[in-house]
């Protein structure tokens, strides 16, 4: 009951008279009205929710705004209900596992196990002393009103300074029980705008980022708002280390140090978000990223506060214990997450050429000491690059002075001298180009021993970001075999900067730039096809099954509630892949059901009217085209392009131009060469996470054959029951995310498909191709400032 105590001794502060100042109510009447009349688009149906509710306790003329703008300053009614707000009018309610087997009533509806009783009289008197013992700290004086939006150096200064000495350590005050108190009132709240101007905006349309500043360790991109005409703004900045993820060690210091940075700062944290600011720290496999979002005024401040920490950060040895008890139980943690959400960290693992599992973390965490981050933090600092981006209502000079005063705290830091590193040195992340005609198998137990469900991430790799596709026009230009034998198939295949054309969707080579970077996209005569990007192919695909995906394999076949077909983009590698999580059938077999859902789509595929067709067109293009709702969601998608080094930033006009080229025989070609079992360009991943068996009678984890597999029911026909009984040898996952030994051999899963089975993740990984690094290439001039 400490923490009770505690807030009885912050309620004394309030009642004493010190906390009812008209100051503080100021304050929080400027950041409600600043909330109020600048908030982003809302969901219609929770803000008329809002509002229904307001309507019950506020007056007509009240309705929109009762509930978000203080009125008038009434001290003697806030001294009222302080007065109110005692020990005698108190209820706790108290949730600990030192109740097991004390609490006796049940809820009705969930078995709940509560009790209740009565405060102790000893308890009460506790806290009536507390509220009455604690002697007030003076609060800071307020630099000056913020209703007037004084935006004077000496108010400023005056805030600074009552911020800094509220991070530094405090005088305490003694409680009742003699114990320290370190309770104040709150300084003046620095981060409350106060210069809510919308900046002039640019002539001309401005839909992209430039670069508009850049040196050898920094580039600076930049976007002004020209949709939302609010006074917000949207920073990322990537700081890059080459030493931030050479082996699990040092990610997990890299992680450590992100994760107490971003504790230091919590003094600021609560301060910022009431004035409407907010910011992550976050570990990635090049270093640290530093988002920042929220009214335009203050936010550099912020930012400028979290790199200050950054540069001169000293590790604290108690947080760092708690910290890293923390991480640990997150990674522990992991292995009670559900199946299809195990699988899909598998397939991440597999798909990236560097990347660390969860395992190979909780074996390095416990061996690591505040004295191992100390000495890592130089090296971490030493070489460094920067990718900011300064998205809304920030002046491009405004960016710029932000963007050199980092580089120069980072170049003068007392824990490194940071320099550019060397070309070789910087950020890529390469992902695993699965080989042509291709269908690997990852098998493993569920992580979690009472979990009966199984889940598989069925992964048909497509293409990288811009890789191209020639599709041939008519619809019988696909041969009856399986082969993917196509009329032009020999030039029918993906090339990023026309380069290339021989080969299918899957080949190898250099991927587009903006928008795909010299990659032709065109509509040509009947007898050439038509050249579009394939991820545009696949997401087509998508949107014409996936209703019958969720028809066939949860309602008809009822596999289980977690049914999911979606078009995957991760760092810039496209796929298609299926989720199913199920109770009643084994991975194995869930391999199957998709399988034979497969056969029976391409057979829609090749009936499909060109009406139906042109809906779904209609329908992905409306999704494209969809209105960003605010800034954030804005500046999102342009710094993914950003970070992925994809740079297409006219991504949705020029593949909705593309879309409108497509037709049903484009998209049965694709699916021929691309999806369809035994084509030359399907490259398949099956991650199968098999359930724990309870000794129940039933299936045991099988392999399927397609022949033996139900006949889906697409468009609404349902299938037979199906008949399995190859057994499947799978291996048991180890810690080291591979499977047994057991399971270590290629697995005929298909009459057309040779299933390898991977023993070893990382030993996989060494067999196969990886594709281009996208980082490092030449930018496009068109963005690129002309000022450079």
């Amino acid at each position: 009951m400490e923490v009770v105590e505690l807030v009885f001794r912050y309620i004394g502060l309030i009642q004493s008279g010190e906390g009812i100042q008209k100051w503080i109510f100021d304050e929080l009447a400027a950041v409600c009205a600043t909330k109020f009349h600048f908030q982003d688009k809302q969901q219609p149906f929770f803000y008329t929710s809002a509002i229904a509710a307001g309507m019950q306790l506020y007056p007509r003329e009240d309705w929109l705004a009762g509930a978000s703008l203080p009125r008038d300053f009434d001290p003697h009614a806030l001294a009222e209900m302080a007065r109110a707000l005692t020990p005698d009018n108190v209820q706790v309610f108290w949730l600990s596992k030192q109740f097991e087997g004390e609490a006796t009533e049940e809820e009705r509806w969930y078995k709940t196990k509560h009790s209740a009783q009565a405060i102790p009289d000893d308890l009460l008197q506790r806290w009536k002393a507390a509220s009455n013992a604690v002697t007030p700290l003076p609060p800071a004086a307020p630099a000056a009103a913020v209703a007037a939006a004084s935006t004077s150096t000496a108010a400023a200064a005056a805030a600074a300074s009552s911020r800094d000495a509220a991070l530094a350590p405090q005088a305490s005050a003694a409680g009742s029980d003699g114990s320290a108190c370190d309770l104040h009132l709150p300084a003046p709240n620095e981060f409350v705008p106060t210069d809510l101007e919308v900046l002039t905006q640019p002539t001309g349309k401005v839909s992209s980022p430039t670069v508009i500043h850049e040196t050898p360790m920094l580039r600076l991109w930049h976007k002004p708002d020209t949709l939302f005409g609010l006074p917000k703004a949207v920073l990322f900045l990537q700081l890059a280390s080459p030493a931030a993820y050479t082996s699990p060690r040092s990610a997990l210091l890299t992680r450590l140090f992100a994760s107490l940075l971003q504790d230091a700062l919590n003094a600021y944290a609560y301060d910022a978000e009431i004035a409407g600011l907010n910011y992550s720290i976050v570990p990635s496999v090049h270093g640290i990223q530093i988002s920042a979002w929220g009214y335009s005024h203050k936010l550099l401040v912020l930012v400028t506060k979290i790199i200050d920490h950054l540069v001169s950060f000293t590790v604290d040895a108690d947080r760092f214990h708690v910290i890293k008890e923390k991480e640990q139980r997150e990674f522990e943690n992991f292995r009670y997450d559900q199946p299809y959400a195990q699988a899909l960290y598998s397939a991440s693992v597999l798909l990236a050429h560097r990347r660390w599992h969860f395992s190979d973390y909780l074996a390095a965490l416990p061996a690591l000491e505040p004295a191992h981050l100390s000495a890592f933090l130089p090296s971490l600092l030493s070489h460094v690059s920067l990718e900011l981006f300064a998205s809304g209502n920030l002046a491009p000079t405004a960016a710029i002075a932000f963007a050199q005063e980092t580089e120069s705290r980072l170049r003068s830091s007392p824990l490194a001298a940071a320099v550019p590193p060397v070309p070789p040195q910087r950020p890529e992340l390469r992902m695993v180009r699965l080989g042509d005609s291709s269908a690997a198998v990852l098998a493993a137990d569920n992580l979690n021993p009472e979990d009966e469900n199984s889940a598989i991430v069925f992964y048909l790799q497509v293409c990288q970001d811009g890789e191209t596709a020639l599709l041939p026009a008519t619809a019988d230009s696909t041969g009856d075999d399986g082969e993917g034998k196509a009329e032009g198939a020999a030039e029918g295949g993906v090339a990023g900067d026309g380069e290339r054309s021989n080969g299918t969707c899957g080949s190898s080579g250099k991927a587009g730039g903006e928008g795909g970077q010299g990659a032709r996209v065109q509509g040509v005569s009947e007898g050439e096809g038509v050249r579009v990007r394939a991820h545009v192919v696949a997401q087509l695909l998508v949107q014409v099954v996936e209703r019958d995906v969720f028809y066939e394999l949860r309602t008809v076949q009822q596999l289980g509630y977690i049914v999911f077909l979606m078009a995957r983009n991760e760092n810039a590698v496209h796929g298609i892949t299926f989720i199913i999580q199920s109770n009643v059938k084994s991975a194995s077999d869930l391999d199957g059901r998709v399988e034979a859902f497969l056969q029976a789509a391409e057979s829609k595929l090749a009936t499909i009217s060109e009406e139906e067709f042109q809906t779904h067109v209609v329908a992905l293009v409306a999704k494209k085209q969809e209105r960003k709702k605010n800034l954030v969601e804005e500046a999102n998608a342009m710094w993914k392009e950003i970070d992925d080094a994809t740079l297409a930033f006219d991504r949705v006009d020029k593949e909705v131009a593309e879309l409108r080229l497509l037709r049903p025989s484009h998209v049965a070609h694709f699916f021929a060469t691309v999806v369809r079992q035994g084509a030359p360009s399907r490259r398949l991943l099956s991650i199968q996470v098999q359930r724990h068996e309870k000794g129940a009678p039933g299936e045991a984890a099988t392999t399927c054959a397609v022949e033996n597999a139900p006949k889906p029911a697409v468009n609404g026909s349902a299938g037979a029951a199906p008949v399995c009984d190859a057994n499947l040898e799978k291996g048991e996952a180890n810690d080291t995310g591979s499977t047994s030994k057991e399971g270590a051999k290629e697995v005929e899963a298909t009459s057309k498909d040779k299933r390898e089975v991977i023993e070893n993740i990382y030993d996989f990984k060494r067999t196969q191709a990886l594709y281009p690094s996208l980082k490092g290439r030449p930018l496009p001039p068109s963005i690129v400032s002309s000022s450079l």
